[in-house]
């Protein structure tokens, strides 16, 4: 063993030290992304008139009732890149009245196929741009306001949710 750590030691110290230095570096570049996977049982919402955001369950269906009274509080879809810290906003959904009704009178224990189903035909976005304006889901123009260009080639943004509230 002493012979192999004479003739190798070199070789073996710069071997563990390339090793250590993949996982830091495997570490650093997956810690900015597991920061903001988070917990998808939670959403960001925010409210349209006074422009605050908050974290809700992700079973709160939009618009919610805001500061003034009024139904002005609308989820907000955030994504992000393995190379970028915090999220970007991507767009804003709420839901028609009559299917938010429906949803409402859906079982708790519903499948959650079945309430997205019932969930989808009322789904409305927009875009965060001032004075953008809500189209339906299945209107063409919403493909493009969902199409989320990537910051830098090779590192595409996913779709991200708060991190997990504490009980």
């Amino acid at each position: 063993m002493k012979k192999i750590i004479e003739k190798f030691g070199v070789h073996i110290i710069g071997g563990v030290f390339v090793l250590a230095l993949i996982v830091a570096v495997v570490n650093l570049r997956s810690s900015a992304i597991e920061r903001w996977v988070g917990d998808p049982s939670q959403a960001w919402f925010i409210d349209e008139e006074t422009g605050e955001e908050s974290v809700r369950s992700a079973d709160e269906i939009p618009p919610l009732v805001g500061a003034s009274g009024l139904p002005t509080v609308v989820q907000v879809v955030k994504f992000i890149a393995d190379n970028e810290s915090e999220p970007v906003t991507g767009y804003f959904v709420k839901y028609s009245e009559p299917v938010r009704r429906r949803a409402d009178a859906l079982p708790a224990n519903v499948d959650e196929s079945r309430r997205l189903e019932v969930l989808f035909p009322g789904q409305f976005i927009r875009s965060p741009a001032a004075g953008s304006q809500w189209v339906p889901i299945t209107d063409a123009q919403a493909a493009t306001i969902m199409s989320i260009p990537e910051k830098s080639p090779g590192h595409p943004r996913m779709q991200t949710f708060p991190k997990k509230l504490k009980e």
